[in-house]
């Protein structure tokens, strides 16, 4: 059993229910050779999907908020939310382009239909809330920021796709909805439902603080199918070419802690040092796909069953296709396999807006526990695998 969705041409979604999932898998690839496969499975699934090369991409966490939770916690500085006139809502071409423009940022790795303003406009406005949903413009008619808000149920509301361009225009979204949010609690409304997708930025930022270990999830595994052929292997001297090349790369460099500017000498110096220090608790392995070294993962083992993983992609045409959480899912599953007592974590500085994004997006959430402060200095972060 499979199904085609028209708005990501590009892949199958599978039915995972199949006993010979093996024989049906194959049949598949043979029938569409040339698509990705999607395949949904719930948390509390066991993931043996990665030995037919399914990597998990993305966590859908299925929120239900009691309104007056939602006012009294999110909203914990209510006192000085300014009350703000918003522009009357109005599903509008300028709307729907924005929406299209923001929905492909957010879905890189399972690519979007090409844009069609009828179509989209359809999807956007069944079930749609005019009244109560929100846009607002700037002083240049730009949209900074919208809540598409849709219909549920008689005491619920679905608050849909969500946007802000910066946090300045995030504040005004959030005075906005809180006002709104309290018209609806008047109207007899109870309740707020929403998805909050880890591959989408806006609506985590907003609804994160929401989730946490209790919350249930469905887990989103792909299967590209040009990047079947991944493989590690431990580092080796001559990989110094692409050390020397990844270190003239100066966003590759600030994004992964490697000083600007090192000569050569410098460098080769730092890479034996690095073969070196090789050992049961740590290993760098550099990563491989379809045969050409594109990266490098790290592993740290320390003392009390946790485990560190780092990850760098040094090939520019893997960057920003969101590659980076596909491998870096990849290779935490795997681990996750090898050491299931193990607590897995990855730690990245609080202003690598970046790597904190593929980091979530790879099944972690960030931690403010005693137990892994030890690891991190004051201007990092540290996130667990759920």
């Amino acid at each position: 059993m499979y199904r085609v969705n028209p708005f990501h041409p590009n892949s199958i979604y599978l039915i995972s229910e199949n006993k010979k999932f093996n024989i049906y898998f194959e049949e598949l690839k043979r029938k569409f050779p040339y698509h990705d496969y999607i395949l949904n499975i719930g948390d509390y699934e066991v993931n043996n999907y990665s030995d037919y090369g399914f990597i998990e991409f993305r966590r859908t966490y299925d929120l239900n908020i009691e309104l007056n939770r939602l006012l009294n916690c999110f909203f914990e500085n209510k006192e000085n939310i300014v009350q703000r006139a918003s522009t009357p809502f109005t599903l509008s071409n300028q709307l729907i382009k924005k929406w299209y423009e923001i929905y492909k940022k957010t879905h890189k790795v399972n690519p979007v239909k090409n844009f069609n303003l009828e179509e989209f406009k359809e999807k956007l406005a069944e079930g749609l809330d005019f009244e109560n949903s929100i846009v607002i413009f700037n002083t240049q008619c730009e949209i900074i920021a919208y809540a598409l808000i849709y219909d549920d149920s008689k005491d619920t509301k679905e608050v849909g796709y969500v946007y802000f361009k910066d946090t300045k225009s995030k504040q005004q979204l959030l005075e906005i909805l809180f006002n709104r949010l309290i018209f609806l609690n008047n109207k007899g409304i109870h309740s707020i439902v929403t998805e909050v997708d880890t591959t989408d930025k806006y609506a985590y930022e907003i609804f994160g603080a929401f989730i946490d270990d209790s919350t249930a999830y469905m887990k989103t595994l792909i299967y590209k199918s040009k990047m079947t052929k991944l493989s590690s292997r431990n580092i080796e001297h001559d990989d110094i070419n692409y050390v020397l090349n990844w270190s003239k790369d100066i966003h590759f460099c600030l994004s992964n802690g490697w000083p600007l500017n090192r000569t050569n000498e410098a460098i080769f110096e730092w890479w034996n040092y690095v073969i070196e220090s090789q050992s049961d608790n740590f290993q760098r392995k550099m990563l491989i796909s379809n045969k050409t070294t594109i990266g490098y993962y790290d592993i740290y083992i320390h003392n009390d069953n946790i485990i560190e993983l780092g990850i760098a992609i040094g090939d520019k045409n893997f960057r920003n296709k969101g590659y980076g959480s596909l491998l870096f899912s990849k290779i935490t599953a795997e681990v996750s396999r090898k050491y299931p007592s193990k607590d897995i974590i990855a730690i990245t500085d609080k202003t690598n807006i970046v790597a904190q994004r593929m980091i979530i997006k790879s099944g972690y959430r960030v931690e403010n526990s005693d137990k892994y402060k030890p690891y991190i200095t004051n201007d990092e972060l540290v996130y667990r695998y759920i």
